[in-house]
């Protein structure tokens, strides 16, 4: 998934609603994460690893910071390698 729109703070006790693009469709999607830690960071961003509410999946959610004239591009990586 990517063009993600965070929807809601990163508070690991929350559960946190986003709008993403399906990667496969292209489609609009409303999903839904808890647990959100950071577990890495660099000059371009910041990842966290996830937790796909109702399924229990572990993701990797990437924020890419870039220049304020541009939108953050954020990405959903899956554990399962699809």
């Amino acid at each position: 998934m990517n063009g993600l729109k965070m929807l809601g703070d990163l508070d690991p006790r929350k559960v946190n609603t986003a709008i993403a693009n399906d990667g496969k469709t292209g489609k609009e999607i409303e999903i839904s994460y808890t647990g959100c830690k950071v577990v890495g960071n660099g000059s371009f961003g910041v990842v966290f690893q996830a937790e796909m509410v109702p399924s229990g999946e572990k993701v990797a959610i990437k924020k890419v910071l870039q220049d304020r004239r541009f939108k953050v591009n954020i990405q959903i990586c899956t554990t399962d390698g699809k």
